[in-house]
């Protein structure tokens, strides 16, 4: 049996379990990624809060800047440095969503 999560249910349930692992955002861009997914390929994904937990991270860019080395120019712009390391990311992963400052992805 299963059951539709609603965007609350889905929030509800991290709250519940790993309260500190995303954001309002990072959860509202998650929920939105996986509703994508589960369209685009016509099958359900069962909500696991854990998998999710270990399979994505939500981290400002500068943490992403410390924990992967990434060499951003300083004279670019706040923007164009925020673009680089999307980019970077997105070399071996992908980029669930992001703001001015953080983003959610799959780790790699």
């Amino acid at each position: 049996m299963k059951t539709t999560v609603s965007i609350y249910e889905f929030r509800h349930a991290f709250e519940d379990l790993r309260p500190d692992n995303f954001s309002y955002d990072g959860l509202t861009w998650l929920f939105n990624y996986f509703e994508e997914l589960e369209n685009s390929n016509d099958q359900e994904i069962e909500l696991d809060v854990i998998a999710i937990c270990c399979d994505y991270t939500e981290s400002t860019y500068e943490e992403i800047i410390e924990s992967y080395n990434v060499e951003i120019d300083p004279n670019d712009s706040k923007e164009d440095q925020q673009k680089q390391i999307r980019d970077f990311i997105e070399t071996d992963s992908i980029v669930i969503g992001y703001d001015n400052e953080k983003l959610v992805y799959l780790n790699f």
